[in-house]
């Protein structure tokens, strides 16, 4: 997390002396006129110039003003932004998602967003890094003893790292005592420990807008607000390979006996969603009705199933990616959230995603033109990029 940021350096001034004068006194009376006539002459000009082009001079900033304004936020950073493009509103959003899961009022949870997401600014320039400052990864550049590479270069767990720690009991956001009353950059240094701790209070201004913008609006879930605000990039998306034909459920299927009421009833539900169309971004709180809105799409099937056992999970795949614990495909078992790579996603960002049943099959809501179904664990999907484990 060792980053060298040179903008604060300034020139060491000159020593440079004028020759020694016979007649020191008079010579100084005689630079003094012009010497002070200059700045005068300067400020007339500068005005003329802003009255004759129509510049506002009111709605002018000296830097005096813009450090005055920084050190009233508790910083003396003069501002920084970067261009917003496809990817870096991905990462905002996994950052948002993640945040908006933290046990925490809304508005403590927009801080810790602002917070995660400047801190990414000034690690990564919010860019997924495979490499940094000697072993620092990702987002956050965590260092090494985070996490393995892998987690550290997987977006939505650098950001679960970032608030909740990492692996060798390094503190997150969420262990820093106090972290809602801090400075910006006095919170993300306690998580972080840059050689340049005030760094990065240059981006709070721009985090602070990137949060607004992609943060839900009252009364919208997480993950419709995330979907609008990505310019249709799809939470499940028809992925790159062949998501599976539907196929029956064996006869006599029966969970095994040590499977959890909650799962028995998440999967119950599911299982009851089979042949309704599926609709990206559709709520699934309805997906027998006539409004399509109230369908399914894969990650939403997933969150109404768990929330109809009493367990709330993410609504978007993003968020569920982090939620519960890790566990292998060969050890998968009913209940089980299986993702795998979805069109636009990259291998430590999986974008669809579908629920273990048992013996080899899981029920899935795959893509528009398709129905919730039930496929093998074949393919892709026994390869998945992640298994998660809710109840």
């Amino acid at each position: 997390m060792t980053h060298l940021d040179i903008t604060g350096l300034r020139p060491a001034r000159s020593d440079r002396r004028y020759p020694p004068s016979s007649d020191a006194g008079a010579t100084s009376t005689v630079l003094l006129i012009p010497v002070l006539a200059v700045p005068f002459l300067l400020f007339l000009i500068v005005t003329a110039a802003g009255v004759a082009l129509g510049v506002n001079t009111a709605n002018c900033t000296s830097d005096v003003a813009i450090t005055n304004a920084a050190a009233a936020r508790g910083t003396a950073d003069r501002q920084k932004s970067i261009r917003v493009d496809q990817t870096v509103r991905a990462h905002v959003a996994t950052i948002v998602s993640v945040a908006s899961a933290l046990p925490l009022p809304e508005r403590d949870q927009q801080l810790a967003a602002r917070i995660a997401i400047a801190t990414a600014l000034q690690e990564s320039s919010l860019r997924n890094l495979t490499y940094g400052d000697r072993d620092s990864l990702g987002l956050f550049q965590q260092r090494g003893a985070w996490a393995p590479a892998e987690q550290r270069t997987d977006p939505a767990t650098a950001a679960h790292m970032f608030f909740h720690g990492g692996q060798a009991g390094q503190p997150g956001l969420m262990d820093i005592a106090g972290w809602q009353d801090m400075p910006l950059a006095q919170a993300a240094q306690a998580v972080q420990r840059s050689a340049f701790p005030s760094a990065y209070s240059a981006w709070q201004d721009q985090a602070s807008e990137l949060v607004a913008d992609m943060w839900p609006a009252e009364g919208a879930t997480t993950g419709e607000a995330i979907q609008a605000r990505l310019s249709g990039q799809d939470a499940c998306p028809a992925v790159i390979s062949d998501l599976g034909q539907s196929v029956a459920l064996p006869e006599g299927y029966e969970l095994p006996p040590s499977t959890s009421a909650p799962v028995r009833t998440a999967i119950g539900w599911a299982l009851q969603q089979l042949g309704t169309p599926y609709k990206y971004g559709g709520h699934c709180t309805d997906p027998h009705g006539s409004d399509p809105w109230g369908r399914c799409d894969c990650s939403s099937l997933l969150q109404q199933a768990y929330a109809h056992a009493g367990i709330t999970i993410p609504r978007t795949t993003v968020g569920q990616r982090v939620s519960g614990s890790a566990v292998s495909i060969d050890q998968v078992r009913p209940g089980d959230l299986i993702f795998i790579l979805g069109d636009g996603s990259g291998p430590n960002d999986p974008r669809h995603v579908g629920m273990a049943l048992g013996d080899g099959l899981l029920v899935q809501a795959p893509k528009s033109g398709d129905v919730v179904k039930v496929s093998d664990i074949a393919g892709e999907w026994a390869q998945p990029l992640a298994v998660r484990r809710i109840a």
